[in-house]
C-alpha cells in the first residue's frame, strides 16, 4: 500500500520500516525460530571492524576522556594547525614546550613535556610501548590490550586519561 501524502510523519515512518523489514535477506520473519539477534545483524549488514574500537568501546575512562580520545584518533583535535586551516589564527608555538609548532603529532609524540607525561604513565601502568604515532599505539592496544581482564581495562583507561590530561 502506498503511503498517503497527508499521513503524519509517524505513519510514514511505520510504512518505511515495513519496507525495510520486507527487504531483509533470508526473510527472518518466516522462520520458525525468530531471533532478534539475526534480525539486527540482517538489518545492520556487514562491516569491517575498526582498529580503534578497543580504545573507545568498553573503556572505563570518563566519557570526556573517551571523546578526546576519539577526536585524537581521528586527528580532529583543535590544535593550532587545524584551527588556522579554518580561519582561526592563534600562536602556532606549542603551549607546553614553546619549541615547535603545535600539531597533532607534536602535541602527543614529539613534545618534550608530553613525552615525560607519556613515559611516566606507561611506567606506572607497566606498559612497554614506544609511542611515536597513533598507528603504533593502536597496534599496541590490539596486540596487548585485547582481552577483558582488569589489567587490559586499566591500560586502555590510562592511555585515554593520559591523552585527555595532555
Amino acid at each position: 500500500m502506498e503511503v498517503p501524502s497527508q499521513a503524519s510523519w509517524v505513519i510514514k515512518k511505520v510504512f518505511d520500516g515495513a519496507k525495510t523489514f520486507s527487504n531483509v535477506n533470508g526473510n527472518v520473519f518466516q522462520q520458525a525460530n525468530f531471533s532478534i539477534k539475526r534480525m539486527y545483524n540482517a538489518l545492520r549488514g556487514d562491516f569491517v571492524k575498526v582498529n580503534w574500537r578497543k580504545m573507545t568501546c568498553n573503556n572505563l575512562a570518563p566519557p570526556k576522556c573517551l571523546f578526546v580520545t576519539w577526536l585524537a584518533i581521528h586527528g580532529r583535535l583543535p590544535t593550532c594547525d587545524r584551527l588556522s586551516k579554518v580561519g582561526i589564527y592563534c600562536d602556532q608555538m606549542c603551549i607546553l614546550c614553546k619549541k615547535e609548532n603545535e600539531t597533532h603529532s607534536h602535541l602527543f609524540f614529539t613534545c618534550e613535556y608530553s613525552k615525560v607525561v607519556w613515559t611516566g604513565a606507561m611506567y606506572w601502568s607497566n606498559m612497554n610501548i614506544n609511542a611515536c604515532n597513533w598507528q603504533i599505539v593502536m597496534q599496541y592496544i590490539q596486540s596487548q590490550c585485547n582481552q577483558n581482564t582488569g589489567t587490559h581495562h586499566m591500560s586502555r583507561m590510562v592511555l585515554s586519561i593520559t591523552q585527555y590530561m595532555i
